[in-house]
């Protein structure tokens, strides 16, 4: 989500709190691809190294995890005074829970499809 929806506002934002500091400005767009890009490549690396296997029926947990995060944001919006976490869900309306709702079912048929694909690959069925 955050490569897709996010990281375009993030910079700007951050080009615009932070112009008049250049090496300030700097150091923040290095976290920023740094925190966004080290978890996909260590998860990758931990698959890899691991040989783990991903289970289609673990699916439902990524779901309430989904569900739980979601909550949870919602949360800290409204302790925020109702100022959004990201532009695409200010809970403000029915449309939040829409979006929030397509999120949490793309990624998990985003799992469902790597996991169908490494039992093929893997040549294993656990149950």
């Amino acid at each position: 989500v955050y490569w897709s929806m996010i990281h375009e506002k993030h910079v700007r934002d951050l080009e615009a709190e932070h112009a008049h500091l250049p090496q300030i400005l700097e150091q923040k767009l290095l976290h920023a691809y740094i925190s966004h890009i080290a978890p996909a490549i260590c998860a990758f690396g931990l698959f890899i190294v691991n040989d783990t296997i991903l289970i289609k029926r673990h699916t439902i947990y990524l779901m309430y995890f989904g569900i739980f995060y979601c909550f949870s944001n919602y949360l800290a919006v409204q302790q925020r005074g109702g100022k959004p976490l990201y532009w695409f869900l200010p809970w403000t309306d029915f449309w939040s829970v829409v979006i929030a709702a397509g999120i949490i079912a793309g990624e998990c048929l985003i799992f469902y499809f790597m996991a169908a694909v490494d039992e093929y690959l893997k040549g294993r069925n656990p149950h």
